[in-house]
């Protein structure tokens, strides 16, 4: 008979996390039996909580804002994807060894193709922002095989180095980082097939100003990684426009489904 699962999540902060409703319910509904929950740790609380979780014997936990990258010397070991992404969402506790896996990828890629049947395939991508979810949605679109992916960030250094960081993994897979200017990026996105948000704005309803939905071609797909509220103000207005849009929630529900594999072959 399996033991029960003690299962968690860490972040800063955390209270906006569906992801205990989402893992308690499954706990409950499978039959595994155990407990998730959130925890809010601090930047400088982070090397603690691994020592802490390795304690304790948790089973694992997910991992997000802000410590997706930061967490990654700490783990044992890191899967390949997680490495090449340079983020982890999900860890995986065997023994004393901690195993760091990124599920976010799979998540977004599971949502787009449960919903759309075109593929990515040769289209043309603009992904805003460059953080830790941006990394593993440019790791999904170039294993899609797309065929440009512009990241444009407030701050273009960082996108530069998200882009440089994947050039040598997929060498074939046209990519360019611009500052987040519309005035820069309205020839993508005149002509790209797919909008990302992943960034923060959206949260507590916050807006692109100015929005970049006026500039999209009407065939482009509008997504947003944003999960609360479920339609964002860039939802919101693409669909008003005619736009197939992506909500959060499914990427969520799909990497979180991941995760919960994972752990259940512990």
């Amino acid at each position: 008979m399996n033991q029960p699962l003690f299962l968690g999540i860490i972040g800063n902060p955390i209270g906006h996390s569906l992801s205990p409703l989402i893992h308690n319910r499954w706990l409950g509904k499978t039959g595994r039996g155990g407990i998730y929950l959130p925890f809010k740790i601090p930047p400088a609380r982070l090397k603690a909580f691994v020592r802490k979780a390795r304690r304790q014997k948790m089973d694992g936990f997910n991992v997000t804002i802000p410590h997706k990258e930061t967490i990654l010397p700490l783990m044992n070991s890191v899967s390949r994807e997680a490495k090449a992404i340079g983020a982890v969402n999900t860890v995986i506790r065997k023994g004393k060894n901690l195993t760091g896996e990124n599920t976010d990828w799979q998540g977004y890629l599971a949502a787009y193709h449960s919903r759309f049947k075109k593929p990515l395939a040769g289209k043309t991508v603009v992904v805003l922002g460059a953080g830790g979810s941006s990394r593993a949605i440019l790791y999904a679109l170039c294993r899609e095989k797309v065929g440009l992916v512009i990241v444009a960030n407030r701050t273009v250094a960082k996108a530069e180095k998200l882009v440089g960081a994947f050039n040598p993994l997929f060498p074939k897979i046209p990519k360019k980082a611009l500052p987040l200017k519309l005035s820069l990026l309205k020839p993508f996105l005149k002509r790209c097939d797919l909008l990302i948000n992943t960034t923060s704005v959206g949260l507590n309803a916050t807006r692109f100003h100015p929005s970049p939905i006026p500039l999209l071609s009407r065939k482009a797909i509008v997504s947003d990684l944003v999960y609360n509220p479920l339609l964002t103000p860039l939802l919101k207005e693409a669909r008003k426009r005619g736009h197939p849009i992506l909500p959060g929630l499914p990427m969520l529900i799909y990497q979180a489904a991941f995760s919960f594999r994972l752990w259940c072959k512990t």
